[in-house]
């Protein structure tokens, strides 16, 4: 069976498997406590990209000019709130914003885009405009450059142990980095870094709703 039509699920030794995995698979991961199998991640970055609309709003972000309008940078920043659930995040960047976050926005997506910051720099910038907090911030600049960032959230904070700060996400990054590497030395897997991300949140979700204290 391919693993992208076998759901990943939280075996009862704690390992992230699929029913595809053969018994004492080799093909074994840990990224900061969780494990699981090379199948469970590509099914879960699988599902995951079917489940949101994250390749549309992907494309769109690759369409961008290298320097972004204040328009611009309004469109985008309202398809990323809504691709993340935050309607009220849009409104809430909106009110703070004298009714158009997108010169704010632009700057701060600029700037990004120009190399002139650094991955704490970049999450600090966008966490400084008004509506925008670490998880969203984080949205924005994994569909700006999905190789180089990725999301951190409520959920991957609560499932590896983040935090939810500028430091926290420079962390996770690193962190991230060195599984993707890891993934590409051993497993000849090429994965940008948002997607491997994406394929983490699938999972660590599932654990995190397993807890005793999520039901």
């Amino acid at each position: 069976m391919d693993d992208q039509h076998s759901l990943p699920f939280l075996d009862a030794d704690g390992l992230m498997r699929t029913t595809a995995d053969e018994a004492g698979d080799a093909d074994l991961l840990d990224f900061t406590g969780l494990r699981f199998t090379v199948a469970a991640l590509r099914s879960a970055m699988a599902l995951q990209a079917r489940e949101f609309r994250t390749r549309e709003v992907e494309e769109h972000g690759a369409r961008l000019p290298k320097e972004l309008s204040s328009q611009q940078a309004s469109e985008f920043s309202e398809l990323v709130c809504y691709w993340g659930g935050g309607g009220r995040v849009w409104g809430k960047l909106k009110a703070g914003n004298g009714g158009d976050p997108g010169a704010v926005i632009a700057a701060w997506l600029n700037a990004v885009t120009a190399g002139k910051l650094d991955d704490e720099e970049a999450i600090e910038r966008g966490c400084a405009i008004a509506g925008l907090g670490v998880s969203f911030a984080s949205k924005h600049l994994r569909m700006l450059q999905p190789d180089r960032f990725a999301v951190l959230d409520d959920v991957l904070c609560e499932g590896f142990g983040f935090a939810l700060n500028r430091k926290g996400f420079a962390f996770f990054l690193r962190e991230l980095r060195s599984l993707q590497t890891s993934l590409r030395e051993r497993f000849g897997m090429d994965i940008n870094l948002a997607t491997l991300e994406a394929g983490l949140f699938m999972l660590v979700r599932q654990n995190v709703r397993a807890r005793p204290e999520a039901a």
